[in-house]
C-alpha cells in the first residue's frame, strides 16, 4: 500500500509523454500532476522610479498543479510571497498587487523543467 506521501510523487516520464490530460494515478499508483504556464497582471503597487512611479507589472510563473484554478492559485501565492515578504516588500510603498491571470496554458514537462519557478517582472507606469 502506498503511503500518502508517495501518491504525492509524480511521474515524469508519463507527465513528458502528454501533459493536457487530467490528473489521474498511474499504473504505480503514482498521482500524475500536469504542468502549468501561468502570465498574470498585478496592480495597485506602487514603487517610487526615476520617472513616473510604478504602478504594475506582469509577470509568467510556470507550475504543477491538479487544475488550471489550482494552477492560477498556486501562481498567484508565489507572485504574492515576493511582494509581502520578499525582496519586493521593502520597495513597494503602496498595497500589495490585485492580482489577474490573463493566460493559463498547459506545458510539456520538459518546458516546464527548463523554465520554472519563473522569476521577474515587465513592470509598468501610470502613463
Amino acid at each position: 500500500m502506498h503511503s500518502e506521501a508517495a501518491a504525492q510523487v509524480i511521474n515524469c516520464r508519463q507527465a513528458a509523454r502528454d501533459p493536457f490530460r487530467p490528473l489521474r494515478s498511474n499504473q504505480f499508483g503514482y498521482i500524475e500532476m500536469p504542468y502549468y504556464c501561468v502570465v498574470m497582471n498585478g496592480e495597485g503597487i506602487s514603487v517610487p522610479s526615476a520617472g513616473d512611479d510604478i504602478v504594475g507589472f506582469y509577470t509568467t510563473r510556470w507550475v504543477k498543479a491538479e487544475g488550471s484554478e489550482g494552477a492560477e492559485e498556486i501562481a498567484k501565492q508565489l507572485v504574492l510571497l515576493d511582494w509581502t515578504e520578499g525582496e519586493y516588500a521593502d520597495v513597494n510603498k503602496g498595497d500589495p498587487p490585485i492580482m489577474t491571470v490573463d493566460s493559463v496554458s498547459p506545458v510539456s514537462f520538459l518546458k516546464y523543467l527548463w523554465r520554472q519557478p519563473g522569476k521577474g517582472h515587465a513592470f509598468y507606469s501610470s502613463e
